[in-house]
């Protein structure tokens, strides 16, 4: 499948410099033979996971899987007593009770979440800090816009939309992090943006392929560009849609202000998301290290 997705998309431009023909192949064959990871830990990720797939395992075994990665327990910890989630209940303080408040959904988000954080904010990325925090920034916003427009607007799932605007554009994350090691390509902005645009796509299925992903919201991230023009969203990529265009903090390799693309529907969802800035802001913390 990696390969098959690859070999369609490995085109190197006729004009490309030699550095940009260079990263091309690198990435053409990392795609390839299946070996797409970020230069840091996402062991965590992947356990939980497989724990949140497996019918056999307990909760008592998710939780300790949590507790190997301390941030992720303690944004855990920190989701499950805002206000959003809390109601009546008492703040808990240990890792199961997060994991039951919080839900199998969102504790599988907040791991991916982690991983992301911390490939931002790696001494690899140093190159491309700003661009990495530009976009984890557009990241997260999307992420939250989509949950809570999910839960007001539509009777889609609140809890994939969350993840599927967190990881959107995670395949321009890991460019950007095998970028980090061709200092020359990184001396034309033009030309990385342009490496981005056509690229991210591709190399961002074969990462969530490699994650687990379940087919729905690949193919929702795959259709992000294409409206279908549905108010209310009827899918979830018209519904990442429209949260990827009411986000303030955007792309960094985006070709223009995504924010005007909503029309006449612009200001329902300006009020929606105002009402809505307290859940927005603790998801935006929870997401955030």
């Amino acid at each position: 499948m990696l390969a098959e997705r690859s070999n369609e998309a490995a085109t190197v431009p006729q004009c490309a410099s030699p550095r940009t023909e260079s990263f091309v192949l690198d990435i053409t064959r990392e795609i390839a033979s299946g070996g797409v990871s970020f230069p840091t830990s996402i062991d965590a990720t992947l356990r939980i996971r497989r724990l949140v797939e497996d019918p056999e395992s307990g909760m008592d075994d998710l939780a300790k899987a949590v507790c190997v990665e301390p941030l992720l327990a303690a944004k855990l910890v920190r989701l499950a007593n805002s206000a959003a989630l809390r109601c009546a209940g008492a703040p808990v303080a240990d890792v199961r009770s997060a994991v039951l408040r919080v839900g199998l959904a969102r504790t599988r988000t907040l791991s991916i979440a982690v991983a992301i954080d911390q490939l931002v904010q790696s001494r690899h990325m140093i190159p491309v800090m700003g661009l990495a925090r530009g976009l984890w920034a557009h990241s997260v916003e999307v992420a939250a816009n989509a949950c809570v427009l999910a839960r007001r607007l539509t009777r889609l799932n609140p809890d994939q939309a969350l993840y599927a605007g967190l990881v959107h554009d995670i395949g321009q994350f890991y460019l950007l992090s095998r970028a980090a090691d061709y200092p020359d390509l990184l001396e034309s902005g033009s030309e990385l943006s342009s490496l981005m645009f056509d690229w991210h796509k591709a190399v961002g299925r074969a990462v969530l392929e490699s994650l687990g992903t379940p087919e729905a919201v690949i193919a929702a991230i795959d259709g992000l560009e294409l409206y279908g023009g549905d108010f209310p969203p009827a899918c979830t990529g018209d519904l990442l849609w429209i949260a990827n265009g009411a986000a303030r903090a955007q792309n960094p390799f985006a070709a223009s202000d995504a924010g005007g693309l909503l029309g006449e529907h612009a200001a329902a969802v300006d009020a929606i998301l105002t009402e809505s800035a307290a859940e927005l802001d603790e998801l935006s913390g929870a997401l955030r290290a």
